[in-house]
């Protein structure tokens, strides 16, 4: 509270009005109760207590006197007979009357008597001399407050006399009010929740009401008389906080906040009150509970603070902004941090700019319609961009939030950086391009279908598949694709179908139907579509192979009629040889013993019979890979080949078990082994076929304990024509074991016999029932 001080001679003071509007009362015009005509009445006992003393002793009257006004808060009228007492309290109202009793005429029990016979309640305080006990019991009995007898110190009686008037004056202005303006008054003011207290410069208490004694637990008999801080505060001296020095100083009221022992704030108003002089007679301190006002102010603070916290931290930029009455953006009224960091500006520029200002003016054109979207919703998500205080443009995502703060219209803009977003779409447009510019020029058909075999997607080379026959993508999207099947190969491709959705990726050749009814041969490789581990459908590519089938056919027709040109030929050719070879005998019975005729002879015989095993390994040449591979027993095969051997050489077969992806002239190579042991292994005791298992694939180990292979030849043997004889066996079984991707190599020790190692890598070998 501030103004003026206080001044009790004022008929309507502006403090009386002030201490009632607190406790709630209605207020006149001037400020003052509109049922109170006279404040002085209230100044009477609140501000300065009127006190008549009476007492015929000069002396003591005036330093009683002197006393008293010392002490501050008593207007003190003096009588000195009973009778000019007597005439006083018929003309004014005093809150206290102190008498001696020795008085002439009438004594001090007589004005006693006279005061109480009139109905008036003040406080009645008998002084008597001393050895005057009967004196004492009479002055109570007839209805005295209190008696006190003179001693050799009147100054110190009179001092402790102050400060117990003030406590029966308040008691009486509680208990037996003397008029009813001073009634309602203590009524209102004790029916006032804040505590309300009048002091003296000495800071002893001289009235307060009922809640400034309910603050300390105490009554006012306990408390008026008494300083206020060990009061109202429990301490031994003036507070710290203490606003009186400032107060006397300033002449005008001071507030300050103070926290009571219990926990409660309170603001403590401190109100000088002035005399008829304009000096300082006393203070009024009222306080005001501001304990629930204070929590919800910290409530506040911290839920700004939560606020502010939110607002900063965020990643997003956030401006916070008014509107101009076109719904244009307007002046920024506050940017986080996050703007900051990504336009430049600190949050004092952003304060002096408009959001207009951070726009990028290429889209000014725009501005108009985004505007008016968005004043028809009251919140919009928008694109837009943003230009630094570097001047980069920055693409951003706006979500725009409008509402009234103050009574003014603002918005509320978070804003993202989309910079990454947009490299991001703009790297996806150029890779969707280049894939539909990919998917729509290959000649491979890719195709997607569903869980029932519906097609949802096929590319656009389904046309050129079909030869421009009527097919295209959008006449066949929701249809099955078993309508496009060949009748005869459909069991074959739902079984497929099937086995794509249980997760297995194979290859399928079938005939497709055109819209005309012609056929297309293709090659199909597919394989699931998985959704977070559940197949949804299958996709996959078709080749359009009918050429190559075509070529296939006509090449197998060419064969065929090569094969039997060739077994024609082969069959006249061995004939003939035949033929020879009897001749040859008959020479050989019927001709000559000369040495020459017999080497001659032999040569012949030679020639003819190499001329044999060629035309031999042109038939075995010409059936190598004519059929398709197929799985082989081994260990079936080497006991199949070995027994030609029977009786020349033993065979150990420990392939048992073992099978093998290979072309079906498989046994052919084993033959050859074994025969070459025989036929060039010198001293040959034994042949051992046995297996091993190396990383991924398995070893098969043809060796014999002969005289081995020359270090120089290991690897020429397989070479066409060299070694020994045509030199073809080792040609044709590393050509058969490559057909499917075998191969064959020597690393037996020279003079320690060969040893011939053929390697099936994984895929290509399995095991079988005792293997």
């Amino acid at each position: 509270m501030g103004g003026a001080p206080l001044n009790a001679a004022l008929p309507a003071n502006p403090f009386l009005g002030w201490m009632l509007a607190s406790a709630g009362m209605p207020k006149g015009k001037h400020g003052s109760l509109t049922i109170i005509s006279d404040t002085c009445v209230f100044w009477s006992w609140m501000m300065c207590m009127r006190i008549l003393y009476i007492d015929d002793d000069e002396q003591f009257l005036n330093a009683a006197e002197r006393c008293l006004r010392d002490a501050g808060g008593f207007d003190v009228d003096f009588a000195v007979s009973s009778a000019d007492a007597l005439l006083k309290l018929q003309k004014k109202r005093y809150d206290a009357i102190i008498s001696e009793h020795a008085l002439p005429a009438i004594d001090g029990i007589g004005v006693l008597q006279a005061t109480r016979l009139a109905g008036k309640c003040a406080p009645f305080v008998v002084f008597t001399s001393a050895g005057a006990g009967d004196v004492s019991v009479e002055a109570l009995n007839a209805g005295a407050d209190y008696y006190l007898v003179k001693g050799e110190d009147p100054v110190a009686q009179v001092v402790a006399l102050a400060g117990f008037v003030r406590r029966l004056v308040a008691k009486t202005m509680v208990c037996c009010p003397q008029d009813p303006c001073q009634s309602v008054l203590q009524m209102v003011l004790d029916s006032s929740d804040d505590p309300m207290v009048f002091f003296g410069l000495d800071r002893v208490i001289v009235w307060a009401n009922r809640s400034s004694f309910r603050l300390r637990g105490t009554d006012v008999g306990h408390s008026v008389g008494r300083h206020c801080y060990e009061v109202l505060w429990g301490r031994d001296g003036p507070c710290e906080q203490c606003r009186i020095p400032e107060v006397i100083s300033s002449g005008r009221s001071v507030s300050t906040e103070v926290t009571h022992e219990d926990g409660r704030s309170y603001l403590i108003t401190t109100c000088p009150v002035t005399d008829q002089e304009g000096g300082i007679c006393g203070f009024v301190e009222k306080g005001t509970d501001i304990t629930a006002v204070r929590k919800s102010q910290e409530v506040a603070r911290q839920e700004r603070e939560k606020y502010n916290q939110l607002f900063q931290s965020a990643n997003d930029m956030i401006y916070l902004h008014a509107l101009l009455p076109d719904g244009i953006p307007g002046q920024i009224l506050e940017a986080n941090d996050a703007a900051s960091l990504r336009m430049g500006y600190s949050r004092e520029e952003f304060l002096r700019m408009s959001i207009s200002d951070l726009n990028d003016p290429l889209l000014d054109e725009n501005l108009v319609s985004l505007v008016s979207k968005i004043g028809g919703k009251g919140r919009f998500i928008f694109e837009w961009r943003h230009v630094t205080k570097g001047g980069d443009r920055v693409p951003v995502e706006v979500s725009v939030n409008i509402f009234r703060m103050g009574g003014m219209p603002v918005a509320l803009s978070i804003v993202r950086d989309i910079t990454e977003r947009k490299g991001a779409e703009r790297a996806l447009l150029v890779r969707e391009q280049e894939y539909r510019d990919l998917v729509e020029n290959i000649d491979e058909v890719i195709f997607r279908l569903d869980l029932k075999g519906n097609f949802t997607y096929i590319s656009p080379a389904v046309t050129k598949l079909v030869g421009g026959a009527g097919y295209s993508p959008s006449g066949m999207i929701g249809k099955n694709f078993i309508e496009f099947i060949y009748p005869a190969d459909r069991d074959m491709l739902v079984g497929h179908f099937q086995e794509r959705l249980s997760g297995i990726t194979t290859k399928s050749t079938f005939r497709l139907l055109t819209n005309t009814g012609t056929v297309r041969w293709v090659l199909e490789s597919s394989r699931p579509i998985r959704e977070d581990g559940m197949v949804v459908g299958v996709q996959g590519v078709f080749l359009d192979i009918t050429d190559l089938k075509m070529m296939d056919v006509a090449l197998k027709k060419a064969n065929k009629k090569l094969n039997i040109l060739s077994s024609i030929t082969r069959h006249d050719i061995l004939n003939q040889i035949t033929s020879m070879n009897l001749y040859l005998d008959l020479i050989e019975d019927n001709g000559g013993d000369s040495e020459m005729w017999k080497n001659f002879f032999g040569a012949a015989k030679g020639i003819m019979a190499n001329l044999e095993r060629i035309i031999t390994f042109t038939r075995d040449y010409e059936d190598l890979g004519v059929n398709e591979p197929e799985w082989q027993d081994v260990g079936a095969i080497v006991r199949r080949e070995s027994g030609s051997f029977a009786g020349v050489i033993p065979v150990t077969n420990t392939v048992d078990g073992l099978e093998v992806y290979a072309d079906g002239m498989l046994g052919k190579v084993f033959a050859n082994l074994i025969g070459n042991s025989v036929m060039h292994g010198g001293t040959v005791h034994a042949v051992m076929v046995s297996f091993e298992e190396r990383g991924d694939g398995v070893c098969i180990v043809v060796a014999d304990d002969g005289v081995g292979i020359p270090a120089d030849m290991k690897e020429r043997i397989f070479s066409k024509g060299v070694g020994k004889n045509t030199g073809l066996g080792l040609f044709l079984s590393r050509e058969i074991l490559d057909l499917t991707g075998l191969s064959i190599c020597e690393t037996g020790v020279p003079d320690g016999g060969a040893r011939f190692e053929i390697m099936v890598p994984e895929g290509k070998f399995r095991y079988v029932s005792g293997g």
